[in-house]
């Protein structure tokens, strides 16, 4: 079982009872009142693991594991680094459309907010991003892989407390109308290493190397390489 996704979905849920099938969550999704942008992603999680099956969610995180570095339910990073993935699971292959296709075929229509807050979900930008500006409230990024600046809102809890000015991150950014949130998946690269990523992303491109999905695969496999070996320099992890 994904007892990582049952957790994060347990602590949305809070006192409900569970759903025992994909069509409890999809209309668990068509009645939401104001939900989060996080909220909805448990919703879709739940959903996703009854329609898929606890198996198939598996294999697509060992596959994620084997490109971008395993983690272990006892790391810190644990529960960032499956954040990313259930992020990639949902947005990035099929199941947010399907998800969409079954929504329309059970005729469950969203309220508007929950409506634009799956359409800013699927409308996702998943990047390299250089921070340029931080604060408790926003963040300014630059996007390495597909030129563009952008403002960043914290929703609900979040803070971008923490978070280095000239430090690279990988996630996923969404937008919801003139308002873009920060996914919770985030693979957060030390400030020190930015001239090595960046010099390297220059070479790439001009290499004609430009593919996003090997980059970020590459980049959160060096982070994981990090995150194990505390006691070599950064900067000779990200140069190997």
């Amino acid at each position: 079982m994904l007892e990582a996704s049952e957790n994060r979905r347990l602590k949305a849920r809070g006192a409900q009872a569970p759903r025992t099938d994909a069509g409890d969550y999809l209309e668990a999704i068509a009645k939401a009142e104001g939900p989060r942008l996080d909220e909805i992603v448990e919703l879709m999680l739940g959903w996703a693991e009854q329609h898929f099956g606890t198996e198939a969610l598996v294999e697509a995180r060992e596959r994620y594991f084997q490109d971008m570095g395993k983690a272990f339910a006892e790391d810190a990073f644990y529960d960032a680094r499956m954040s990313y993935f259930f992020d990639q699971f949902l947005f990035e292959g099929t199941a947010a459309e399907t998800l969409k296709r079954q929504l329309e075929a059970r005729g469950l229509t969203p309220a508007a907010g929950v409506a634009a807050k799956l359409a800013g979900l699927m409308g996702f930008r998943h990047s390299l991003f250089q921070i340029a500006k931080v604060s408790d409230q926003q963040i300014v990024l630059k996007d390495l892989l597909q030129p563009a600046k952008l403002v960043v809102s914290a929703e609900g809890d979040q803070l971008f407390r923490g978070f280095e000015k000239k430090a690279i991150l990988q996630a996923f950014v969404y937008q919801l109308a003139d308002v873009r949130h920060l996914s919770r998946g985030l693979v957060v690269h030390p400030a020190r290493v930015t001239p090595i990523i960046k010099k390297q992303l220059k070479a790439a491109q001009k290499a004609g190397e430009t593919q996003t999905r090997t980059l970020l695969c590459k980049y959160a496999s060096i982070h994981m390489r990090h995150l194990r070996h505390k006691h070599v320099d950064a900067k000779i992890i990200y140069q190997s």
